[in-house]
């Protein structure tokens, strides 16, 4: 990560959301992550699903070395934030999802209520009187009105190319599912330690700096020094 000896947390953040009310304020918490775009207006200014962890998500230095950062394996539009909050639920807490939110009940006031097979909200009402649901709470979500952020809309998501991407996508999500069935954790080798990081331009401003990055996994390296 280039700029991991100037900052604390990064924020992974997608170009086309402009924050309305967001603090962006480093991630509370002992996991030390945050997803702050769990009111776009593009999905309603609801949770599209429960897992979701898109659009805007911090998430401290150590943390996301820790996981090995995004997986190489996702091109175009889709599924590469699903497969990260894999990688963190697996990291934290071991195996998938099931796992973290029985962990995060066995940590609250009622340990005894059952998860329910299949349905991805566990909401928290009975344990602390509360609105919030598990994946919230794992997700560590600001209260509501407290992450809205308006949505651009634009076309690149419906081209063929951009739909024959997300097809792949998809696929190679619903593979890595049945790896962590398996205790099979291919995010151990794929990400940061499978990346080559080749700094373009660098722009240091009175406020902020600018890095443009190319980013090329591993076996792609042969492919672009290949002649043509």
């Amino acid at each position: 990560m280039v700029a991991r000896n100037e900052t604390s947390y990064v924020a992974m953040h997608d170009v086309d959301m402009l924050p309305v009310t967001a603090s962006y304020s480093h991630p509370a918490g002992p996991m030390g992550v945050a997803h702050l775009a769990s009111e776009a207006s593009q999905f309603s200014h609801q949770i599209p699903y429960p897992r979701y962890c898109g659009g805007v998500l911090l998430i401290d230095n150590k943390l996301m070395e820790q996981v090995n950062g995004y997986s190489n394996h996702y091109w175009g539009w889709g599924a590469e934030d699903d497969d990260f909050a894999l990688r963190l639920v697996n990291h934290l807490h071991g195996g998938g999802w099931s796992e973290a939110l029985r962990s995060i009940l066995k940590s609250s006031a009622r340990p005894d209520i059952p998860l329910q097979a299949g349905v991805g909200v566990h909401p928290l009402s009975d344990v602390c009187n509360t609105n919030r649901t598990l994946e919230d709470v794992f997700l560590n979500r600001p209260q509501k009105g407290q992450g809205r952020y308006l949505s651009f809309g634009h076309v690149a998501h419906r081209t063929a190319a951009s739909q024959l991407h997300t097809q792949e996508n998809w696929k190679h999500l619903a593979l890595v599912k049945r790896l962590l069935r398996n205790n099979i954790n291919v995010g151990q080798s794929d990400g940061l330690s499978s990346a080559k990081e080749m700094t373009s331009r660098f722009e240091r401003h009175h406020f902020d700096s600018h890095t443009l990055i190319r980013v090329y996994p591993e076996h792609d390296q042969a492919t672009k020094a290949a002649p043509t």
